[in-house]
C-alpha cells in the first residue's frame, strides 16, 4: 500500500493563530500576488474539501469590521491543507503564498473526493498546528 504524502500547511498566518511560532504576517504577505493570479488561486482554494469545520468567525486583522463566518475551519485538496479564510485574504489583500503553491492551484487539477479527505483528519490538524 502507497502512502500519501502528509498534508502541507498554506496560508496560516501568525495574527489569526494562538502564538506566533515563526508563521508568516499578513500585513508582511499583503500585495505579494499579483491580482490577476490572486483571483485565480482564490477561486482554486474555494473548491477545497471540508476537512474539520469549526463553528466561529475570523475577524479580519486588517480590517476589524469585517468578520469571515467558518474562517477557522479546514480544507483540503488532498496535498495541501488550509483555512476557509484564506481565499478572502488572497483575493482582498492579495497575499502572498508559497511558489510551490501557487503553481499547483493555477495548475487547477481536480480536486479528490471528499471522502479521501475527510479521512485526513488528524493530519489536517497536525500540519495546522492544532493539537490531534
Amino acid at each position: 500500500m502507497i502512502e500519501a504524502e502528509a498534508l502541507k500547511p498554506v496560508g496560516f498566518f501568525a495574527e489569526l493563530e494562538p502564538g506566533d511560532d515563526g508563521r508568516p504576517h499578513l500585513a508582511v504577505c499583503r500585495g505579494g500576488m499579483n491580482w490577476k493570479t490572486a483571483e485565480a488561486v482564490a477561486a482554486y482554494l474555494e473548491k477545497g474539501a471540508g476537512v474539520v469545520d469549526v463553528m466561529g468567525v475570523t475577524i479580519d486583522p486588517l480590517d476589524e469590521g469585517t468578520a469571515i463566518s467558518g474562517g477557522p475551519s479546514l480544507v483540503s485538496d488532498g496535498v495541501w491543507v488550509w483555512r476557509v479564510d484564506l481565499s478572502y485574504f488572497v483575493r482582498k489583500y492579495g497575499v502572498s503564498l508559497p511558489a510551490d503553491f501557487v503553481m499547483h492551484a493555477l495548475e487547477d487539477g481536480p480536486m479528490p473526493p471528499q471522502a479521501s479527505i475527510a479521512s485526513r483528519y488528524e493530519e489536517a490538524l497536525k500540519a495546522a498546528g492544532w493539537s490531534p
